[in-house]
């Protein structure tokens, strides 16, 4: 009787994860999905899947498969396989389908997968808040005017009352507008005529974020945005900067720390790893890029931190040290999480830009450098075959610096986490490569690994992770200040972007 009552109480135990919410842009009830916890990875019924999406699911025990219909689409999965099919394109999961309590079970991340190829239904999966949305909502962000000429461009969008809105940075050639609580009308972008200094514009939708990202046909470019106090027209202007325009400061290489650039790594389109229970490396590097942004402009009230994305936009690898450069950085820290197929693998390790040395740094080069094969590659992109060439024989002005940096931050990781902390490495990581600064990839920790994955989705260890890296920097400031006998400057006013 004991053991009945344990078994039961520990089955309790196992299925007492948050359901998953469902939302409904059309209107109808939300509703939930109950989770059965398995190995650590959580599992949903592929049944409810099926009501929840409003279609209907055939079972043939023979073949143990169970496949789900949404008007032309059509999904299969079998018990036991981590294979399935989406309309004829197969794909595959790191956990494979279960069959428990007469029940077909899917693993979460079949959500992620599956909601990206399904045709006749709009649905995304909302990772944080574990939030399924699904349905359409009509655009409310219209295109009121556009004027061009040689110099100048001013593109005029009539938002809703709710909307507001940031704009990024000009990067290289480049920028983002980010409208939240409201839709584009993609139609209308599609149809714009642009022509210089405005090479074009492309858009993205991400449930109530809109993103217009701006591309320009020279660097040399201000851009501008206003918007009336009590809402209305917003304006973007985008002029051509003349050719004597003042040039960015320089910085002193063995001075006070005046910028740091944080990279959030991927972005967009490029999700980087992504664990057993769909977190992915995308979301965890932003989420820690912010808090460490917050922390350092605290700590180093003195210093102008900057992010190559605030949101979640994909930016090209080369277009990140452009940035950086062109703001002058002092310091460039990329975030990125592990991988391994060894889900035991574990722990914290900086890398510096150097030709690697070992496997292990071999395979994160690999890895994270994996996203420079673009299926259109841009203007003036080197051949990819080429760049692997010159990478092994870089030789950067840098490297002892970023050698010091990678130290330091390692020192701090060391004493402030709960975790293993591996020595610093040599890799020939791309996004480091052009940099005028010291620089150092961290990977925080392996998504591969069901426990370090859930650590690194939680609030409170991510901020324990960005004050080692902060504590590294501050350290290897200090060093530097000490070796160059310099003194810390007067506070600065910070600059405008």
């Amino acid at each position: 009787m004991r053991w009945a009552v344990l078994v039961m109480v520990l089955f309790l135990l196992s299925t007492a994860a948050p359901a998953m919410e469902v939302t409904y842009l059309d209107g109808r009830p939300a509703r939930s999905l109950e989770p059965l916890t398995a190995d650590s990875l959580l599992y949903y019924r592929f049944d409810e899947i099926v009501s929840v999406l409003g279609g209907s699911w055939s079972w043939i025990p023979l073949r143990r498969r169970a496949t789900l219909r949404v008007e032309q689409d059509s999904v299969a999965v079998t018990v036991d396989s981590p294979f399935f099919v989406v309309n004829s394109h197969g794909l595959h999961m790191t956990s494979p389908v279960l069959y428990r309590r007469g029940l077909v079970w899917v693993p979460g991340e079949f959500l992620l997968l599956t909601c990206r190829r399904l045709e006749s239904i709009e649905i995304q999966w909302i990772h944080e808040a574990d939030s399924l949305v699904i349905g359409h909502r009509d655009g409310d962000i219209h295109i009121a005017s556009l004027r061009q000429d040689s110099l100048e461009t001013s593109l005029g969008l009539v938002l809703p009352s709710q909307a507001s809105w940031t704009i990024s940075p000009v990067s290289g050639d480049s920028c983002t507008v980010t409208i939240l609580d409201a839709i584009l009308s993609l139609d209308e972008i599609d149809t714009l005529k642009t022509k210089a200094p405005l090479r074009r514009i492309t858009a993205q939708q991400l449930l109530g974020r809109a993103y217009l990202t701006l591309h320009f046909t020279t660097t040399e470019i201000s851009v501008h945005a206003s918007q009336p106090s009590g809402g209305g027209l917003l304006t973007i202007t985008v002029e051509e900067m003349a050719e004597n325009a003042a040039p960015l400061s320089t910085r002193d290489p063995s001075g006070p720390i005046r910028t740091v650039v944080i990279d959030p790594g991927h972005g967009g389109e490029d999700h980087g790893t992504r664990s057993p229970q769909g977190i992915e490396e995308k979301d965890v590097a932003l989420s820690l890029a912010k808090i460490l942004a917050k922390l350092l402009r605290r700590r180093l009230p003195e210093a102008e931190v900057l992010l190559t994305r605030q949101d979640d936009i994909g930016i090209p690898l080369r277009k990140r040290a452009e940035s950086a450069n062109h703001w002058g950085g002092d310091l460039f820290i990329s975030l990125h999480c592990n991988s391994s197929f060894n889900r035991s693998a574990k722990g914290f390790q900086v890398f510096f830009l150097s030709p690697a040395v070992t496997d292990q740094a071999r395979a994160v080069a690999a890895m994270e450098n994996a996203v420079i094969v673009l299926p259109e590659p841009e203007p003036g992109f080197p051949d990819t075959s080429l760049a692997f060439s010159l990478w092994d024989m870089v030789q950067n002005a840098y490297l002892s610096a970023s050698n010091d940096l990678a130290r330091a931050i390692t020192d701090a990781a060391r004493s402030r986490l709960d975790t293993a902390v591996l020595k610093p490495a040599q890799a020939s990581l791309f996004v480091l490569n052009g940099l005028d600064m010291p620089s150092v990839l961290i990977e925080v920790g392996y998504l591969s690994n069901p426990m370090e994955a859930r650590r690194l989705r939680d609030q409170g260890y991510l901020e324990q992770v960005a004050l080692a890296i902060a504590e590294g920097i501050e350290s290897f400031e200090a060093e530097r200040l000490r070796e160059s006998n310099t003194e810390p400057p007067l506070q600065q006013e910070t600059p405008a972007w």
